[in-house]
């Protein structure tokens, strides 16, 4: 890869690639420069060649693929630039007029570009102290970059300045070593038991444990602790265990299969039962995988633990000398600190409430209607169970309810 010296090596790469061609015979006081095209002829008046770069563009294929570590270690993938161009051609201030001279100029210019397109290593090296650029992967390659009349008059309606006879060439590509230190992970010792690498097969049936849905099918939310939950998928025959990882901590609670469902097919679905109670997983949408006797994991899929309120419900509440209601409850699973906690009551949602230590939630509504209100309470995006959709239609829970007076 290449310092930040890389654009300026460049650059000086190409004038003096340049300066070569163009001062011969009659040419020979010509002055290369690399100057903006305002300020280029400044303190100028006898043939000049300007080479002005006008843009840089990173590469969009290499931004997300990296190359091989360099010797330093860094797994950093470099910064994929290409750098464009602006050559344009002067004749004298004083001179024969009707003598295209500038054309001369710009011909000697691109068949130097045309015969060498490659800048290499040799020249690179000399073109600037402390550049590395010829220790790159991959050369420098120089070719015309076509521009439309719109655009070149465009470019030089910003200068502010006349036109002059250009042309535009683009090299690439240049890369430049990124500073921050990525990480190099260690090298992988086995794939697989017995090192046998990834298991292939021809059959559409899954031959390893696959994981398609979360359980059980009447329900269309989260579920809750104490719940039996069926994932259902392919070559689950010898699953042991499974697995569900907290999102926010990513601590892993192991579930031992539970007994089968006689109306399952063994190899089509796993049961597990959730832990209840002070051994409840954290309400909140979390991964669950299973693991066979083989020690083969599979895929992971989201599963939504929704809260239980656990308060006697209907809930009864009667209003503050302001109309204020203060709603006070207890749920399963506790809600923790730092989990966003929303109580909804009707259609309106109080947010922020108070926990105590035991995770027990107190709100204060205010402007409270005397009157019987649907509860919810949603913790970490996951919504109590207040809808029954085992009945066909499916009804709201009844209970779930708190009555203000």
């Amino acid at each position: 890869m290449s310092n930040a010296l890389a654009i300026a090596a460049v650059t000086a790469t190409l004038r003096n690639r340049l300066f070569g061609a163009v001062t011969v015979g009659d040419l020979a006081g010509t002055e290369v420069t690399v100057a903006p095209p305002d300020r280029a002829r400044s303190g100028v008046t006898g043939t000049q060649l300007n080479l002005f770069l006008y843009e840089t563009v990173a590469e969009p294929f290499r931004r997300s693929h990296g190359l091989p570590a360099a010797d330093d270690g860094s797994g950093q993938a470099p910064l994929s630039l290409s750098l464009r161009y602006l050559l344009t051609a002067y004749r004298a201030d004083e001179g024969d007029q009707l003598d295209p001279i500038d054309h001369r100029l710009l011909g000697l210019a691109m068949r130097a570009l045309h015969d060498a397109p490659v800048l290499g290593g040799d020249e690179l090296r000399r073109a600037l102290a402390g550049n590395d650029v010829h220790a790159q992967p991959e050369r420098v390659r120089i070719t015309p970059h076509a521009l439309s009349l719109d655009e070149m008059s465009r470019l030089w309606g910003g200068f502010q300045t006349q036109y002059r006879i250009s042309t535009a060439y683009q090299a690439c590509v240049v890369l430049i070593d990124a500073s921050r230190p990525g990480s190099v992970p260690l090298p992988v010792l086995t794939r697989g038991p017995g090192d046998s690498g990834p298991v292939a097969s021809a059959e559409t049936a899954p031959t390893v444990p696959t994981l398609e849905s979360v359980g059980p099918r009447e329900l269309a939310s989260g579920v809750l602790p104490g719940e039996r939950v069926v994932l259902r998928g392919g070559a689950l025959g010898n699953v042991v265990e499974a697995m569900v990882t907290e999102r926010r901590t990513g601590a892993t609670a192991t579930l031992a299969r539970a007994e089968p469902d006689p109306d399952e097919p063994p190899d089509e679905a796993v049961a597990v039962v959730l832990p209840d109670g002070d051994d409840a997983l954290p309400s909140g949408v979390h991964t669950v995988a299973v693991r066979d006797a083989a020690d083969r994991v599979s895929n992971e899929l989201a599963l939504a633990l929704a809260p239980r309120i656990t308060s006697p419900l209907p809930l009864e509440v009667a209003r503050g000398q302001r109309g204020e209601a203060t709603i006070v409850l207890d749920c399963v699973p506790a809600a923790r600190a730092g989990q966003p906690v929303l109580v909804i009551v009707g259609d309106r949602a109080v947010p922020d409430p108070a926990l105590t230590a035991r995770g027990r939630i107190s709100v204060v509504l205010p402007h409270a209607v005397a009157d019987t209100h649907r509860l919810r309470l949603r913790i970490d995006g996951v919504e109590s169970r207040s809808v029954d959709r085992r009945t066909d239609p499916p009804a709201f829970d009844a209970r779930q309810v708190v009555v203000i007076t």
